[in-house]
């Protein structure tokens, strides 16, 4: 299923989520953003109960929501699909247990990554880290995020770093959407700063 969205938060495991993704989501237009649930440290009933909550939250303001890692509970809480690490299981294997209908996507930062995922039928890829960041590998930068994009055969997401400012450049580069973290969850406005990145997204 090729992904209509071109904006994914990610959760940061920060406080206070469901709130700040209630604002943040405030400024979403319907079909063009999704919303990652990646939380490491919580126990699992604390999980299964952030879960719900943000699957209501993105049924209200028409947004996709991705499971980091656990397809068991992206299919408790009927997510709209997954999101894989490296070195989990295969998209192909997570499609089989989730369905046809189920977005299947998948974390890489190499040329073979991507061509491994595309081979494997994963719907699209995030590819990091475009920027630096801390206990990242090292930064792809503009114009290796774009060598490796534009040979991609399969729909890649910009992530790492990615600030407002940079969106028009991916974009050219090839970028199907952006991927970001603290740029949406941790700005004073969350809700403002998702609409300034679909805008950026938009300008041609």
């Amino acid at each position: 299923m090729r992904p209509a969205f071109d904006l994914m938060i990610i959760s940061d495991g920060g406080p206070d989520l469901v709130a700040r993704c209630q604002r943040a989501l405030a400024g979403a237009l319907p079909g063009r953003v999704a919303l990652q649930l990646r939380e490491r440290t919580l126990d699992e009933p604390a999980l299964h109960a952030l879960g719900h909550a943000l699957r209501a939250i993105t049924h209200t303001h028409g947004v996709l929501l991705l499971v980091n890692d656990r397809i068991d509970l992206a299919r408790a809480i009927k997510a709209d699909g997954v999101h894989l690490p490296e070195r989990n299981c295969s998209p192909r294997k997570a499609r089989s247990q989730l369905g046809t209908e189920a977005l299947v996507g998948v974390s890489r930062h190499d040329a073979r990554g991507l061509a491994e995922s595309a081979d494997e039928g994963a719907d699209y890829a995030t590819l990091s880290p475009v920027h630096a960041v801390e206990g990242k590998a090292p930064a792809l930068g503009i114009a290796g995020f774009a060598a490796l994009c534009r040979a991609a055969q399969l729909p890649v997401y910009a992530l790492g770093g990615v600030r407002v400012e940079d969106v028009p450049a991916l974009r050219e580069a090839g970028a199907r959407g952006i991927a970001v973290i603290r740029e949406v969850l941790a700005a004073a406005d969350p809700a403002a700063r998702t609409g300034q990145l679909i805008r950026a997204f938009d300008r041609r």
